[in-house]
């Protein structure tokens, strides 16, 4: 992001290539390691620096070797964001952002009307013959264990790549 203004008001650091380089190359292994930032921040830090490095060719020549070199950063920046943002927002995949989130969810859950069919199921107006209830209420109960555990099993996976992170 630094790198980012100064280039705005120091146009020489443009040729310099090994500058680029450095950097494009961090952010081509964060993308491709598939590394996970400390924070939501970070990736929202890297978006903004990707829009400052894709606005180079506004102020100057898109034939300068530095625009492009600043443009192929700029897309390694935005490969890596959508990556991590993806998985830093996600609830599922991060539970202290989970924590975050939670005053959002409960909002939306006292929001929520409640189905009023739900009480005439629940009480058993159906006779069991009908079709209703047995047989479909099984398969619901299946798949929302299976949803649960396959929830359970990404909330382990990101918690063992967040501990490998941490020994790196």
């Amino acid at each position: 992001e630094a790198l980012a203004n100064k280039v705005c008001s120091q146009p020489q650091l443009l040729q310099k290539r090994e500058l680029w380089k450095r950097h494009g190359l961090f952010f081509e292994n964060l993308h491709k390691y598939k590394a996970l930032p400390s924070s939501a921040d970070l990736v929202d830090k890297a978006k903004a620096a990707s829009s400052t490095l894709k606005s180079l060719p506004k102020i100057f020549s898109d034939a300068l070797k530095g625009v492009k070199l600043a443009l192929a950063v700029a897309k390694e920046l935005d490969a890596w964001a959508a990556f991590a943002g993806s998985i830093v927002n996600n609830p599922i995949l991060n539970p202290g952002r989970a924590a975050e989130m939670a005053p959002a969810q409960a909002k939306g859950e006292e929001e929520e009307e409640e189905d009023p069919m739900k009480d005439f199921l629940a009480a058993g107006a159906v006779p069991s013959g009908a079709g209703v209830g047995g047989r479909k209420k099984d398969k619901k109960d299946k798949k929302a264990a299976k949803a649960e555990k396959k929830i359970e099993k990404a909330a382990k996976k990101a918690k063992k790549a967040a501990e490998k992170i941490d020994k790196a």
